[in-house]
């Protein structure tokens, strides 16, 4: 386990700085950092259903970096328990500007079986959780991530083919929601309130489509 810090972040007197690095140090050493509450929604949506949940993103070189040749990074993290609080991750240097993941069956299938042996359970479930894919490479992206998710499956057992839930996430959009009612508004900023899903009238109508707005607003 290891962990660069700067001196001076160290010696800054600031509590949110010293609690980030606390939390990574601790979720490198395997501690818990947060926990779902277990109630009826979590029995019956994880607990019962043995659900693997994958983020998959690329980071790329700025321009800078790209004259000097540096790679792009994969990086594909999962849970190893049922909760799911404990994350596994495999990350990949690849080609630079590659958006798609090269060595995803390998890292897919290893996540699998850390999941496996900690639970002693195959998932019966998959959803996976994509971010940096644009709307124009949808179609591509999909197909051989997908495939290559349902390889590592069946590499497991030839009659392993469990339902796989694949999510593009893109944070950067210029759609702005207001509260109908000031009263259902948060914060001094007037944020719509956390856990507000919106799949009607803006989304797009040629696939499924929802806004999230899924923590509080910092402001």
């Amino acid at each position: 386990m290891s962990q660069c810090i700067l001196m001076k972040n160290v010696m800054r007197p600031s509590p949110a700085t010293c609690c980030n690095m606390i939390l990574k140090m601790n979720m490198k050493l395997g501690g818990i950092n947060s926990r779902i509450v277990a109630d009826s929604i979590t029995q019956k949506y994880l607990i019962d259903v043995p659900t693997i949940i994958i983020g998959i993103d690329v980071t790329h070189p700025t321009q800078h970096e790209e004259r000097q040749n540096i790679p792009s990074v994969a990086a594909i993290v999962a849970n190893l328990d049922l909760y799911p609080q404990s994350y596994g991750a495999n990350i990949k240097i690849q080609r630079k500007c590659r958006e798609s993941v090269v060595y995803l069956l390998d890292a897919v299938r290893e996540r699998l079986v850390s999941f496996y042996k900690t639970t002693h359970q195959k998932p019966n479930r998959i959803i996976v959780y994509r971010d940096g894919v644009s709307e124009g490479q949808f179609s591509e992206i999909l197909r051989e991530e997908m495939q290559g998710i349902r390889t590592a499956c069946l590499m497991l057992s030839p009659d392993y083919r469990p339902p796989i839930t694949y999510i593009v996430v893109q944070k950067r959009h210029h759609a702005r929601m207001f509260c109908k009612y000031i009263r259902d508004a948060v914060g001094k900023a007037k944020n719509i309130p956390p856990g507000t899903v919106i799949d009607t009238g803006i989304v797009s109508p040629e696939s499924f489509d929802f806004y999230l707005c899924s923590h509080f607003g910092i402001q």
